[in-house]
C-alpha cells in the first residue's frame, strides 16, 4: 500500500491509468465499427456500436465508457482508477484498524456469502486491501505447507469451479472459489518450481514486460482467433476444444509481436498505451 501512495506522488495515475483506459477504449470502439462497416470481418464481430451510434445513443456511450466500459475487459482498470482514488483512505484504515482489517474484510465476506447480499465490486476491493493489509502487517508470504496439498487444492479449485458453472453453487460464493483458486495456483507453483523463481529465465522476464500491453490487447483480438480458427477446422466439438487453446497461443505471439514492434518502431505510442511500463 505504501508503495500505491509512492505511486501517486512520483508518477501520475492519469498517465499510468486513466489516459491508457480511454485509449485502449477508443481503440477498440474505433476497431469493432471499422470491422462492423466491412461485410468479411462483421462476420467475426460481436458489437452493435454501429447501431447504436446511428440512432443517436451518443450519452448512453459515453456514459458506459466510464461505467460500464465499452471494451469490456476493461473493467479492471476501471476499478484500479477508482482504487487509486480511494487509497489513502484505505491506508489510513489499515494504519487505524492495523490488525483488524483482516477481520473486517472476513466479515464482509460473511455478509456478502451467508446473507447473500451483493456488494457491487466488492472483489476488486477485496483483493486490493488484501494486498495493502499482508503489505502493510509485513506478513511473510512464503508458505511451504502449501506445497504438500497442492495437487488436493488443485482438485478442489476444479471441482467448485465446475459446479459454479453449473450454477449448483451460488454466485456469492465466487469470492471464496477465487480465493481457493490463487492458493492452488501457488501451492502448484512451489511445487513445480521448488525455489526457482520465473524471472531467472530470462525470456519469461522479457514477455513479462508486455503484460500489462498484453492484457488490455488481448480483446477483441482472442475472440477473433478463436472465430478464425472455428472457421478454418469447422464446428464441432474437438475444433472448439483446439480454438480454446490454440487461440490462446496465438494470440500471445501476435501480441507480443506487435508490442515489440511499437516499443521500437513508436516507443512513444507504446509508451502512452502501456501507460509508462
Amino acid at each position: 500500500m505504501q508503495l500505491i501512495i509512492r505511486d501517486l506522488i512520483y508518477r501520475s495515475p492519469l498517465k499510468s491509468l486513466f489516459l491508457p483506459f480511454i485509449y485502449w477504449s477508443l481503440l477498440f470502439c474505433g476497431f469493432i465499427l471499422l470491422c462492423e462497416i466491412i461485410p468479411f470481418t462483421a462476420q467475426f464481430i460481436n458489437g452493435g456500436f454501429s447501431e447504436q451510434i446511428r440512432q443517436g445513443y451518443y450519452g448512453k456511450l459515453i456514459c458506459e465508457l466510464f461505467t460500464k466500459p465499452l471494451a469490456f475487459h476493461l473493467w479492471f482498470l476501471r476499478d484500479l482508477i477508482v482504487l487509486v482514488i480511494l487509497s489513502p483512505a484505505i491506508y489510513a484504515l489499515l494504519r487505524f484498524c492495523k490488525g483488524y482489517y483482516g477481520i473486517l474484510l472476513l466479515g464482509i465476506i460473511v455478509v456478502n456469502v451467508v446473507l447473500s447480499i451483493s456488494i457491487n465490486h466488492f472483489a476488486s476491493f477485496f483483493w486490493f486491501s488484501l494486498g495493502g493489509y499482508i503489505g502493510y502487517n509485513k506478513y511473510s508470504i512464503e508458505y511451504e505447507g502449501l506445497t504438500k496439498y497442492a495437487i488436493i487444492i488443485l482438485l478442489m479449485y476444479i471441482v467448485l469451479v465446475i459446479l459454479r458453472v453449473e450454477s449448483i453453487l451460488p454466485k456469492n460464493v465466487s469470492i471464496l472459489v477465487n480465493i481457493i483458486g490463487v492458493l492452488s495456483i501457488w501451492g502448484l507453483y512451489d511445487t513445480l518450481c521448488r525455489g526457482r523463481v520465473l524471472p531467472d529465465d530470462k525470456l519469461l522476464c522479457k514477455c513479462s514486460s508486455y503484460t500489462f500491453f498484453i492484457y488490455c490487447f488481448h480483446e477483441p483480438t482472442l475472440n477473433i482467433f478463436k472465430k478464425l480458427l472455428i472457421k478454418t477446422i469447422g464446428l464441432s466439438q474437438i475444433s472448439l476444444i483446439i480454438s480454446y487453446f490454440l487461440s490462446v497461443i496465438l494470440m500471445l505471439i501476435f501480441a507480443l509481436w506487435v508490442g515489440w514492434l511499437l516499443k521500437r518502431k513508436m516507443p512513444r505510442l507504446y509508451l502512452a498505451l502501456s501507460g509508462g511500463r
